[in-house]
């Protein structure tokens, strides 16, 4: 049986075990059942499940708190960080992300294509040292342009755009290792690489590295065998476990990074850093582990900020009806390349406290938004915010569906752009003007990559292959 409906089945057998013992029945019926027909839809036999995963993440953010209710035994709106009730925003975060799946899957379908078996037809055309060298040479450029990043100055973003491409990068090579069972330990070396620099920055980029690898994954061994479950769940452990440690370090790890200045800026060297992680891994025990799991949970969860939105808009703010949503357009038409007087975006948590009237004082160098959906909100209310994530839903599903769908390179490596295009739309917290910006800049990124720069030099490089071995 393909693994998508065995998951849709234990998704629905955990949801109805999980309603019996929650006093919010019916939220955490549909929570689950959402999930349920977002695996059954995004996931076809014919397909890679690259917009389920991204999906998959921001229903996590919105369902953690109501599966506690299950756990716990305890009403949603008795978790409330900030004291305000969450049952209404939970149903209308529930609202939003399925809108946003179903969006993905409207735009996105072509039911009469096995885009799965062609996407492995190609993957073994490829010779492993072809695979190898351009994966790295992908995974070394992103890398090397985040790494310019701050000195991009009015460039900044086109230049993280395009930085994306290691994950495309870390997609080709990550799926044909585990389709071919080859050169394993080369993928793990780069992993291992992909998290410590990861590890390293101010914000936990490592999420990506593994969200691309759950894809690859999944696309790579979609019956879920002795040998793909214990893939999978090893990705997973790797996962939960990295992002663990990273939850109990993180605020002591990034005092140290910015030297005291409360900034989010990097002052330490490589070598410092570095050297701090590894003191840190060295010393983490489990009273560290649990610390950090519980971290994680809070951190994970992010309706807490909606519900108090909810709470201040209209009550005490009215709805701004489209005016986030407009300068996030302008703020994304009017690169700062070609407008070099444009003001700075505003902080999130300047906006958050706005929107919320919480005080928010004591969270000095960091960053909290509300979250798209919660702009979203603010803008159009809750039908215009359900609206607009099917919207970005929408788009998400054109985008994959317009990059799956070019002949003019292998879609092997088609896959691989999509994955740099459509992981961005994995993070439920990300503000709206952060969230589109960077949504519309990475995938025109990954349709340059893909039709100006890829056909000339897979070609090239094929060519080369050819002429090596009749040589």
């Amino acid at each position: 049986m393909h693994t998508a409906k065995s998951a849709a089945l234990v998704v629905m057998l955990a949801t109805f075990a999980c309603a019996l013992a929650s006093p919010d029945h019916m939220l955490v019926l549909c929570v689950g059942g959402s999930l349920a027909a977002a695996i059954w839809m995004l996931w076809p036999s014919t397909d890679a499940p690259v917009l389920l995963l991204p999906f998959g993440l921001q229903w996590l953010s919105v369902a953690m708190k109501p599966i506690e209710t299950a756990l716990t035994g305890q009403p949603l709106d008795s978790l409330g960080d900030f004291g305000q009730p969450l049952t209404d925003a939970a149903w209308l975060a529930l609202a939003g992300v399925s809108a946003l799946g179903f969006g993905m899957w409207l735009a996105s379908r072509q039911p009469n294509v096995n885009w799965a078996a062609t996407l492995d037809r190609d993957a073994s055309r490829w010779s492993e040292g072809l695979v190898v060298q351009i994966s790295i040479a992908l995974i070394a450029i992103g890398t090397a342009l985040q790494i310019a990043t701050p000195h991009a100055g009015p460039a900044t973003q086109i230049v993280l755009s395009f930085a994306w491409a290691r994950n495309a990068g870390l997609f080709v090579l990550a799926y044909w290792c585990l389709k071919q069972g080859k050169s394993l330990w080369i993928l793990a070396m780069v992993t291992g690489f992909e998290v410590v620099i990861g590890l390293t920055g101010f914000f936990a980029t490592f999420r990506e590295t593994f969200l691309v690898l759950l894809i690859a994954a999944a696309a790579a061994r979609p019956r879920l065998g002795f040998r793909g479950f214990l893939i999978t769940g090893g990705v997973f452990a790797a996962m939960l476990t990295v992002t663990v440690f990273w939850s109990a370090i993180k605020t002591d790890y990034r005092d140290f990074l910015n030297a005291g200045s409360h900034q989010q800026e990097v002052v330490r060297s490589l070598s410092d850093r570095l050297s701090y992680v590894g003191q840190a891994a060295d010393q983490f025990d489990d009273d560290q582990f649990r610390t950090g799991l519980r971290k994680l949970g809070a951190r994970i969860s992010y309706i807490d900020f909606l519900a108090s939105t909810m709470k201040y808009v209209p009550e005490v703010l009215p709805h701004e009806n489209g005016r986030r949503l407009g300068e996030a357009f302008a703020n994304i038409f009017e690169p700062r390349i070609l407008f070099p007087d444009k003001p700075p975006t505003p902080d999130d948590t300047t906006v958050t406290a706005h929107y919320t009237g919480l005080h928010l004082e004591g969270t000095v160098g960091t960053s909290i938004s509300i979250g798209y959906l919660g702009e979203l909100y603010i803008d159009f209310g809750r039908v215009g915010a359900v609206i607009g994530a099917f919207v970005i839903g929408l788009f998400a599903g054109l985008a994959y569906r317009v990059i799956r769908g070019f002949k003019g390179i292998p879609l092997f490596f088609s896959y691989g752009i999509a994955t740099m295009v459509l992981v961005n739309f994995a993070i439920f917290e990300t503000d709206l003007v952060r969230f589109l910006g960077s949504a519309i800049t990475i995938c025109l990124a990954g349709i340059v990559l893909q039709r100006a720069v890829a056909p000339q030099v897979l070609l090239a490089l094929a060519n080369r292959d050819v002429g090596m071995r009749a040589a």
